[in-house]
């Protein structure tokens, strides 16, 4: 989830009131020196000069925390979303493998776009593979993994959702005295 799902959900524990945005986040954070996602342009809006070292370096502490939870947030949810992809990849293969291309296309999204549904076979009245049971049995197979997988995904990517959740909390908490809540907060 990156910076903007995070920092617009209520990173700071309170969902329903008032967060910083994440655009705000990342333009405090590069206005002190410091890129939360790699990137190195500096914020050309307010450079804070009225902030003493003590509260810069501050800023640039929590700054330097969030950016390191969110590269590893970033890292955790690249990888469990690899893993997840493969393995509806893999159950969508093996149902197309199996089931004929739907006649009402409500399910189209999991075949090829050329209609073909990959394994080729006999061909009677129940389309190109298998019986309809078979199919019946391939599709709830098929939901089930993806479901599945989309629960590994969450459990793999949590503790570093909550990691993040953490930093962004403490951000604020160094952030609000230094700026006030003025700067960049906005209403949901």
């Amino acid at each position: 989830m990156p910076v903007v799902a995070s920092a617009h959900g209520g990173g700071n524990g309170n969902a329903d009131g008032p967060v910083r945005s994440a655009r705000a986040t990342k333009r405090i954070c590069l206005a002190v020196g410091v890129s939360l996602d790699g990137n190195s342009h500096r914020h050309s809006g307010p450079a804070y000069g009225d902030l003493t070292e003590a509260q810069i370096q501050s800023v640039q502490s929590a700054c330097k925390a969030l950016a390191a939870a969110y590269t590893e947030q970033r890292t955790s949810d690249s990888g469990a979303l690899t893993v997840e992809q493969e393995a509806i990849t893999a159950a969508r293969l093996k149902l197309k493998g199996i089931c004929p291309l739907p006649r009402d296309r409500r399910h189209h999204h999991l075949f090829r776009a050329d209609g073909s549904t990959g394994a080729t076979g006999t061909t009677g009245t129940t389309g190109s593979t298998g019986s309809s049971a078979e199919c019946a049995e391939a599709e709830e197979t098929y939901w089930a993994t993806v479901k599945a997988a989309r629960g590994t995904y969450r459990e793999a990517t949590a503790p570093a959702r909550a990691k993040f959740a953490v930093a962004l909390s403490e951000f604020e908490k160094v952030i609000e005295p230094i700026l006030g809540s003025g700067s960049g907060r906005h209403g949901h």
